[in-house]
């Protein structure tokens, strides 16, 4: 995983350098490369080695990407400021994606108490 996620890092550098990109991983979590390397890590919050239905996963992550970007957005651009709306990112990614493949279905979502209790774990692990 490693040697291809620098390879993936190395290719959209060259691409488009000033790009952020984001790359889930399934059950391993999510990356985000910039500037030809690793810039950032989530893990899942809890290992899922079989998981109930991975059906809107990507969706789940995308929603809660953007909800952690949003809840902490500020109107600075500095990069502190961008690494932290990034970890943001991660963590309210990984642990919504984590959510929905743990019920079968897409259209049922977790609930908040399910949610709050994975943010509890991700928090503390």
């Amino acid at each position: 995983e490693g040697n291809d996620l620098h390879q993936l890092a190395s290719f959209y550098h060259r691409a488009s350098p000033n790009t952020c990109v984001v790359v889930t991983l399934g059950a391993r979590g999510a990356v985000a490369l910039r500037d030809g390397k690793i810039l950032l890590r989530q893990k899942a919050p809890v290992d899922l080695p079989d998981p109930v239905d991975p059906t809107g996963a990507g969706d789940a992550f995308a929603a809660g990407f953007l909800h952690g970007i949003h809840s902490r957005s500020g109107s600075s651009a500095e990069s502190e400021v961008a690494d932290s709306l990034l970890r943001s990112g991660l963590f309210y990614g990984c642990t919504i994606g984590t959510s929905c493949v743990m019920k079968e279905g897409a259209s049922t979502p977790a609930s908040s108490e399910e949610i709050d209790a994975l943010i509890k774990v991700s928090s503390t692990g």
